[in-house]
């Protein structure tokens, strides 16, 4: 048996003109014709075209009349519009000379984007290390929406100059700038919500987080595991998530998932949420390239791309690494052919050249090196590329 969504129509789709002509006629209809004199400014034509506005007026209302109904009562069931996300990245501070103190670059911390229009702040005091150049921290967007969703190495101007500070940076693009929901989006949410009555398939906790998160977190919902990931728990459910961008949560985040979780699931389940696995891995391959291409700019096109695959939210957690998805993307920065192509634990040296197996069900693939070699026939180019720690 098939089914097809339901579709409400408009109570009454006639227009004002629409509703004119219908009384023009029926005036000359009722009164067997002897009411005739229609012509533009004739008293019969300004009476009718009056009513006709009138009606039309009450129509428009009317026809909205659903919507408000439906508005009404998602207001009473605490149904509320989200105003949107923001975008969040990592940014590398770089200083122009190593020093014999720690440099702290504090929370809150503003930059912008080289053509100035989105700013981003901080979110933690940054700690550079005695002897070390640069560091690492995890910044938002200051406005909501898409907007700040900006690309990688776009974000480089500051607005307080500190000392000794060389550079800022953003090795990767900034992502979970959501904008606000449409009045569609909304309602189409919020019956979802109210037509599950609660959580109780794994499908119901992917959407209620994935929901609470935002677009591009990272969810996997397995049952009955306990809180240390490893003994069983009859009647429980485990989430393990990363924000938008790939970010662990903190224990703010995750005790407000828990309990947001936890207040929408039948009595007697225990709710557990962790972050996910963040598996990082190396990659190499070696490609011949294709003639006239330029080996530097291939090389970084393959390091961009593969990022961007395995960007976290990307790929199913738990799922192995296809060794030919790797392939595949590598030839899609213009090479004539891969050679060679293995794939191992970034802490490790035994490599596969077959699909790799992650860790646990919840372990999602970070790309933290890849060493790229390139042959035009007569010549070798080498390139190595490693992840900033975030």
């Amino acid at each position: 048996m098939d089914f097809t969504p339901l579709r409400a129509p408009k109570l009454d789709p006639r227009n004002e003109r629409d509703l004119a002509e219908l009384a023009l006629q029926r005036t000359y209809t009722q009164s067997g014709g002897t009411l005739n004199d229609f012509s533009p400014g004739s008293p019969l034509r300004v009476i009718s075209e009056m009513v006709a506005f009138t009606c039309a007026e009450l129509l428009y209302y009317v026809n909205k009349l659903p919507l408000a109904t439906a508005i009404q009562f998602l207001q009473i069931a605490g149904i509320q519009r989200r105003v949107g996300n923001r975008a969040q990245t990592t940014l590398v501070f770089t200083l122009t000379t190593p020093l014999g103190d720690s440099y702290i670059i504090p929370e809150g911390y503003a930059v912008l984007t080289a053509d100035k229009t989105r700013k981003f702040r901080t979110v933690e005091n940054l700690v550079i290390p005695p002897g070390n150049t640069s560091g690492s921290v995890n910044a938002v967007c200051t406005t909501l929406g898409e907007g700040g969703n900006v690309k990688a190495n776009t974000i480089t101007k500051t607005i307080q100059s500190l000392p000794f500070l060389d550079s800022i940076t953003n090795p990767n693009a900034a992502s979970g700038g959501l904008g606000s929901e449409t009045l569609k989006q909304v309602q189409a949410r919020a019956f979802k919500a109210l037509r599950r009555r609660g959580l109780i398939t794994r499908e119901d906790y992917l959407d209620e987080t994935h929901q609470l998160l935002g677009e591009g977190s990272t969810v996997r919902v397995i049952g009955n595991l306990s809180d240390d990931g490893r003994s069983t728990f009859p009647g429980s459910v485990h989430v393990f998530v990363l924000n938008p961008g790939g970010t662990a949560l903190n224990q703010a985040q995750r005790e407000s998932l828990r309990t947001a979780l936890r207040a929408k699931s039948q009595v007697g389940i225990k709710v557990f949420v962790s972050s996910a696995d963040r598996h990082e891995i190396a990659v190499r391959l070696v490609a011949k390239l294709v003639p006239g291409t330029s080996p530097p700019d291939t090389a970084n096109t393959i390091w961009q791309r593969l990022s961007r695959y395995f960007r976290p939210g990307d790929l199913p957690l738990g799922e192995p690494v296809i060794i030919d998805s790797i392939r595949y993307q590598a030839r899609l920065s213009n090479l004539a052919f891969v050679e060679f192509a293995e794939v191992r634990a970034y802490s490790q040296a035994k490599g596969y050249t077959s699909n790799y197996p992650l860790p646990s069900r919840w372990s999602v693939p970070v790309l933290k090196r890849l060493d790229v070699t390139l042959s035009d026939g007569d010549n070798e180019f080498s390139y190595g590329y490693t992840l900033e720690d975030s």
